[in-house]
């Protein structure tokens, strides 16, 4: 796989804009940052990657809940307007 530095220089050298050479090298820091963020963060045993996973489905869940709970009362409260105002 080639490394980042190899890969600026070869961008530089085809005369690439300045821009691509900063998204290169901005990539090249951030992704192996978050790996290894995901790596320390994620638990390693099998159990406990189960808990997390449940917990933020669960999370999800009550949170798409909420969201139809809401647009359902906007809805009614759209509706009772109408009605009041004889439409």
């Amino acid at each position: 796989m080639l490394g980042v530095g190899a890969a600026i220089t070869a961008i530089t050298l085809v005369a690439a804009p300045w821009w691509v050479v900063a998204v290169v090298a901005t990539l090249g820091i951030v992704v192996p940052g978050v790996i290894l963020l995901a790596q320390v963060v994620l638990p390693e045993d099998s159990e406990h990657k189960r808990d997390l996973l449940m917990a933020v489905l669960r999370y999800l869940d009550r949170r798409s809940v909420r969201k139809v709970e809401q647009i359902n009362a906007a809805a009614l409260r759209k509706k009772r307007r109408g009605q009041r105002r004889g439409t």
